[in-house]
Order: C-alpha cells, then sequence, then structure tokens
C-alpha cells in the first residue's frame, strides 16, 4: 500500500535526523557525522521519490461512504485520502483530512444550525487536547471558544453571546 511506503519513508528520514541531532550533541567524529548526513540526504531522496508515487496514484474524485456521507475530495485506493469534504444528508458537513479513510489532521464539522467544532484528529479519532467550538444553546445564546478533547460543549476560554 502506498501510504505504507510513505510512513516506512518518513520514520527512515526521522530516524536519521534523529541521528543527526545525537552526533552533533555528542560531538563525535566527522567521519560518523559524514556518513549521518549521507543517510539523512538519501532518506530524503527516498521521501521525494515514494511521495511521487503515491501523489501519482491519487486523484479527485466523489464516494459515497458506507454512513451514508457524500465524500468529495482526494481518493487513494478507493477511500478518502487527503484533502475533502463530507456531506450528509442532514446538512452537517466534514472538512478536513483523510487517511486510509479516516479524519487525520485539522478537521472542521459544522451543522445546519450554525454549531461547529474544530479538532485534530488520528486515526479517526479527536485527539485529545484544546479545540475550537462554537455551541448554541436552545434560548438562542451561544458559546465561542476553547472545548476540550473533541466535546463541542463549553470548556476553556470563550465568549457567551
Amino acid at each position: 500500500m502506498n501510504s505504507e511506503i510513505y510512513e516506512q519513508a518518513f520514520a527512515e528520514y526521522n530516524k536519521a535526523l534523529n541521528e543527526l541531532i545525537t552526533l552533533r550533541k555528542d560531538d563525535r567524529d566527522n567521519d560518523t557525522l559524514n556518513e549521518t548526513i549521507r543517510d539523512i540526504e538519501q532518506a530524503k531522496t527516498n521521501q521525494k521519490e515514494r511521495r511521487k508515487i503515491m501523489n501519482s496514484n491519487v486523484t479527485n474524485g466523489k464516494l459515497t461512504l458506507p454512513n451514508g456521507g457524500k465524500y468529495e475530495g482526494e481518493i487513494l485506493n478507493g477511500e478518502p485520502n487527503g484533502k475533502g469534504v463530507v456531506k450528509y444528508d442532514n446538512g452537517t458537513t466534514f472538512e478536513g483530512t483523510f487517511r486510509n479513510g479516516l479524519p487525520n489532521g485539522k478537521c472542521r464539522q459544522e451543522w445546519v444550525n450554525g454549531m461547529y467544532l474544530e479538532s485534530v484528529y488520528k486515526d479517526g479519532e479527536p485527539v485529545d487536547g484544546i479545540d475550537k467550538c462554537k455551541f448554541i444553546y436552545d434560548d438562542g445564546s451561544y458559546y465561542e471558544g476553547d472545548c476540550i478533547n473533541g466535546n463541542p460543549e463549553p470548556n476553556g476560554w470563550g465568549k457567551m453571546y
């Protein structure tokens, strides 16, 4: 799978980069440092080549997802991969970056009534942390500001309107 190739190249690159940082901290001999630099350059080249292969297979298109959502965006191997938008029959939209069919990276979910939640996702799940949201109450007042761990309710710094 192309995403696995990309992940492998990325891991090689990070490993080589960490070795270089360690060598600079340890101030080891120049031969070892030069060898590490060559490894980093090779990892960068491999990563660029693998990214070209992966990107050459990415297409823009439309899919109907198992949950009924209509996806439009970048597709790889028949799944959302890259930037895209999912629209649901109830008017809710989900926009962001996908990998292997799941949200990965910064995403924004917006409901018909104007509520939204911006979260960072990994493998389809919100990453624990502070998100941005707008929460609308039954009386029409609303909170806009921080939310915690993907929960679209007020929690943190924000304003009530």
